[in-house]
């Protein structure tokens, strides 16, 4: 599988079309991981360096999206998910269903 980390806010906007097939609403009923709650949180509340990571097979399909932002506190480098850290209950990664395992994995790595 094919990681890539977009580094930017038009990363939204690149991957708008595909980032709303993976909302499946029978898995993710929520608006914290819809785009558009991600991108307006983004700019008004971002803070950090923005890392979404897109991960692809081989063949281009899309199979998740790890939208996360890098942060300093206290003197400690943070991973957080885009969205806030308040609603953290509510955000999560978009993943393609059966394709948890694969996409963490090689997110991980």
């Amino acid at each position: 599988m094919k990681v890539q980390l977009h580094a930017t806010p038009e990363a939204f906007t690149e991957l708008a079309p595909e980032w709303n097939r993976l909302l499946d609403p029978a898995r993710s009923d929520t608006l914290f991981l819809t785009l558009d709650w991600q991108r307006v949180w983004w700019k008004h509340l971002g803070r950090g360096d923005l890392m979404i990571f897109s991960l692809r097979e081989d063949d281009g399909t899309l199979r998740g999206i790890a939208p996360l932002f890098l942060e300093e506190d206290n003197g400690e480098r943070l991973l957080r998910l885009v969205g806030s850290h308040e609603v953290v209950d509510y955000l999560d990664m978009l993943i393609a269903p059966g394709q948890e395992d694969a996409v963490c994995h090689a997110l991980l790595d």
